[in-house]
């Protein structure tokens, strides 16, 4: 999973809803290892001096645009979440949450201060609009937010949730029952009109008022409250309590009678649900989000009309037998809001698919080679295991660019169209972009030529894995400085990179020893097999077993002399079709095709693209003859086994692992003499190798096996990217 930080702030101020909110959610994330909690160094200052207000302002501001942003970036957290209506404005890798727990910004401006609304609008509103979502605790606030923010492109309710309180300690604090409020002397909790309707109440007991004074100076109605309670002569029967203790809360809702919230305006109401968990009947105001919060658990009263509240507390205080009804639907009302759950649907918004980066190949769905064969078996298995994959692709080689295939993100990037610097370039642009721009969790790399591109990756703290496949600074066509630089890529891949992967045992060998570089041994892989038809050949006139094939680039190490040399040696009556050809058409592959120029035993099909073509032509062949000299597992020589060809190879240390040192096919010396002695095998071999040869594929060259494991390295490779 990736990494998830959450902004603690609030939890430096008062014990507000807002704080409830954070602590409640804090307390669910404990236990999760990849949570995060960003402390606030300061404690949040309230008071009324001026000075101290702006310079809270300027600690905030510091802490959300500043602070924030570097540390997202250096932890390399996935996903922030802030609770407190500001998210850090400017762009960043990090995807960014923010809650609006109501629209009271827009609603009721007038109760906040003239610096701290323009903050909101200059800040706040902008960077909601970048957010990968607004969360808001109902379908009001929903509706709320979108009037005023038109440009949300994005918001999900969550709930809230009743906070656990402690065990009531003692009896009730008071000798008479009570009807209980909680919450802030805010303006909007409209408690001049309640305590006028309580006054008309034909009832004996208290009314009790917990909660504070509001942070905000402009919306505190403490004065108001208090001022009517002096009118109405109700000191004794009316009782400001003040902010109290969860304890003492706990307390209050053991003994209450009753609970009434006529709030103005509430984004949730979560006092109402705390009061619904203890078992009290309740009223609420009809408007707002106290309906969509209440249910049928509540009863309702206009809110604005003193005679209405007066008359509904009257039922709630008299009537057994609502107040029975009342209790039973609050209690299974609550059932809706619990922490746990609102944690899992958090965490089920922040955490998103692992992304992985893929690099080094000619593009996707463009089948090449065996790097392209890889990738395309790879990442549409990782695309179903809901792994988020980006291929860069070489943007020269596609004529249209479709942004998405097959749930695979390509990305075309240029490179300078050279034999010697195409693929290099071309990954030095990926590189650079995805670090930059996409901040993917692991970057996989193909060929060890890439290895010194880790030094860019670490830089920017990215993990990242590499298929070194083989020796390329063996290969002939790598003479003098590509080859030095090749085996000095490969050195550079062992100390960058965070983890390697090598497809042979034999391979894995050669890089302990040369370089005491440990990697993660995964072979290529096969697909199952299915029957082809041999009028897939008939444009070229093929005869099943009536042929020799070669599949392979027209390169030096996959040694295409040889093997024709080797051909022409031979006294056979049998075709040699050679698919395949080479991108730059250089010198080697020229003299090919002079060579093989005019022999009408002799096919050249170019480059096959369509599949079941391919699989044809394995499948009828008489053998396979196979050439490639410093690769790894070659993918080409595992297709041959998977389709039940018969195969004869050149007799490297790689390709004898994958036959099992000749068991599944024949193995032959670097000369055409030696590839003569083969091709004239008896058909009796050549039929044994047919009809064993689907036996060797087993797990270790199965797509499926394969790409669990690279699942696996990917996984356990996203938090490796620090230096």
């Amino acid at each position: 999973m990736r990494k998830i930080a959450i902004d603690t702030r609030d939890l430096k101020k008062g014990k507000t809803g807002t704080f409830t909110y954070l602590k409640a959610l804090c307390d669910e994330f404990s236990a999760d290892s990849e949570v995060l909690f960003i402390s606030y160094p300061f404690q949040v200052y309230t008071g009324p001096a001026f000075s101290g207000k702006m310079a809270e302002h300027v600690l905030f501001f510091l802490w959300k645009q500043i602070y924030l942003p570097l540390y997202c970036i250096w932890n390399r957290v996935d996903a922030l979440l802030c609770t407190d209506y500001f998210l850090p404005v400017l762009p960043l890798p990090t995807r960014k949450f923010v809650v609006f727990h109501d629209a009271f910004f827009f609603e009721q401006p007038a109760h906040y201060n003239s610096f701290w609304l323009k903050l909101f609008h200059l800040l706040a509103v902008p960077a909601a609009k970048r957010a990968e979502a607004v969360i808001v605790p109902t379908e009001y606030v929903k509706t709320r937010l979108l009037h005023f923010i038109p440009g949300l492109h994005r918001i999900q309710v969550i709930t809230e949730g009743a906070k656990p309180l402690p065990v009531p300690e003692g009896g009730s604090r008071f000798d008479k029952p009570y009807i209980l409020h909680v919450g802030t002397l805010d303006f909007r909790k409209n408690l001049p009109r309640l305590v006028e309707a309580f006054d008309k109440l034909d009832w004996g007991g208290l009314l009790v008022l917990a909660g504070d004074s509001p942070a905000y100076a402009g919306s505190n109605g403490r004065e108001e409250v208090e001022k009517i309670i002096l009118e109405k002569d109700l000191q004794d029967r009316v009782i400001l309590l003040g902010r109290v203790t969860d304890v003492e809360l706990a307390n209050l809702y053991a003994h209450a009678y009753a609970y009434v919230f006529p709030s103005l305006n509430e984004g949730f109401g979560l006092p109402l649900v705390e009061a619904m968990q203890q078992g009290l009947p309740c009223a609420a105001a009809n408007n707002t989000a106290m309906p969509e919060v209440g249910g049928d658990a509540v009863l309702y009263f206009d809110p604005y009309n003193i005679t209405a509240i007066r008359d509904t507390i009257q039922v709630l205080v008299t009537d057994e037998t609502q107040r029975t009804r009342l209790k039973q639907a609050g209690l299974e009302r609550v059932k809706l809001f619990q922490w746990p759950a609102v944690a899992d649907a958090f965490l089920s918004l922040l955490h998103r698919p692992l992304r992985v980066a893929m690099m080094g190949v000619k593009g996707y769905p463009y089948v090449y080679g065996g790097y392209e064969t890889l990738i395309k078996e790879l990442v549409e298995r990782l695309e179903k295991k809901q792994i988020e994959v980006t291929v860069y692709c070489h943007r020269s080689l596609f004529a249209e660019r479709p942004a998405r295939v097959n749930g695979i993100n390509l990305i075309y990037v240029p490179s300078v169209e050279k034999k010697s610097l195409s693929q290099l370039t071309h990954t030095f642009l990926s590189t650079l972009h995805a670090c930059i721009l996409r901040r993917p969790d692991v970057i996989f790399y193909v060929n060890a030529a890439n290895g010194p591109f880790g030094v860019l990756t670490r830089l920017f703290r990215i993990p990242t894995v590499i298929n070194v496949d083989g020796m390329e600074w063996l290969r002939p066509k790598w003479r003098g400085l590509g080859a030095k630089y090749f085996y000095f890529a490969a050195k550079q891949a062992t100390r960058w990179m965070n983890h390697l992967v090598t497809d042979a045992r034999e391979m894995q060998k050669t890089y302990q020893e040369l370089f005491q570089a440990e990697s993660s041994m995964i072979a290529y892989g096969a697909e199952p097999f299915i029957p082809v038809s041999i009028e897939l050949l008939n444009p070229w006139k093929l005869e099943s077993m009536s042929y020799f094939l070669i599949v392979g680039r027209l390169i030096p190490d996959n040694n295409s002399d040889v093997l024709i040399d080797g051909y022409l040696q031979a006294q056979t009556d049998k075709k040699l079709v050679i698919v395949g050809d080479d991108v730059f058409n250089d010198a080697y592959a020229q003299s090919i095709k002079e060579k093989i120029k005019g022999n009408p035993h002799i096919l050249f099909t170019g480059y096959v693209k369509d599949s079941s073509i391919l699989s044809a032509l394995y499948q009828h062949c008489y053998a396979y003859l196979h050439g490639h000299e410093f690769g790894g597992t070659n993918p080409t020589l595992i297709k041959a086994l998977s389709e039940g060809t018969g195969i004869a190879a050149l007799g490297t240390r790689f390709n004898k692992e994958v036959l099992a040192d000749g068991e599944f096919g024949l193995l032959f010396e670097k000369n055409p003499k030696a590839v003569a002695a083969s091709l004239m095998a008896s058909e009796e071999v050549f039929a044994d190798l047919r009809a064993k040869a689907q036996s060797r594929i087993v797990d270790t060259y199965n797509w499926d096996y394969i790409a669990t494991q690279y699942e696996r390295i990917f996984v356990n490779s996203q938090h490796e990217g620090n230096l």
